[in-house]
């Protein structure tokens, strides 16, 4: 969307006025009749529109696509729909996961962190570090006499504690995207 400069002045688009007629009115009614009843608010929320090529945009069709998963409890799902937008690298996936586990990667790792490992890895790499520290096991290499690095991660996914530990850092990195910034 852009602006028309006339003078000083600015003039909004044929787009933007639409947009803000849209946002002016009351909520939307639904454009096609359901069986179901459902409540106001989802009745409003399948109204929303989508963004470009049927991908959410950074408003309501986030929004829309969010709100279910949210509802029903369903974390992952939450934290899937908001990452590529709120948490692009995974680092409060990251922190979430140091802070349920007490685990400081870097003191677990630190061979790995003193020949510059984690440098320029992101939060979703690091988390694979984190967890095989936690909750599996790592082969080790010898690299130089006396030097042992750790070489392949495995990670024990099925245990129920492994599941538990999942469903808390995604609840934790889904209200720490939500949270309101001062």
């Amino acid at each position: 969307m852009r602006q028309i400069e006339n003078g000083n002045r600015h003039r909004e688009t044929r787009e933007q006025a639409a947009q803000h007629a849209a946002y002016a009115g009351e909520m939307p009614k639904p454009q096609y009749p359901r069986t179901e009843k459902l409540t106001e608010r989802q009745d409003w929320i399948a109204s929303l529109p989508a963004g470009l090529c049927g991908r959410p945009n950074y408003g309501e069709g986030l929004l829309r696509d969010f709100l279910p998963f949210w509802i029903a409890g369903d974390y992952e799902g939450a934290y899937n729909r908001l990452a590529p937008v709120l948490d692009p690298e995974g680092f409060r996936l990251f922190w979430a996961a140091e802070q349920q586990t007490s685990i400081n990667i870097y003191r677990a790792f630190h061979i790995e962190d003193s020949l510059g490992y984690f440098e320029s890895m992101s939060g979703y790499a690091m988390l694979e570090w984190l967890e095989a520290e936690a909750f599996g096991t790592y082969d080790l290499e010898t690299r130089a006499p006396g030097i042992q690095v750790v070489c392949k991660l495995k990670i024990n996914k099925g245990s129920e504690q492994y599941q538990a530990y999942r469903n808390a850092i995604y609840e934790q990195a889904v209200k720490s995207m939500l949270k309101k910034r001062r």
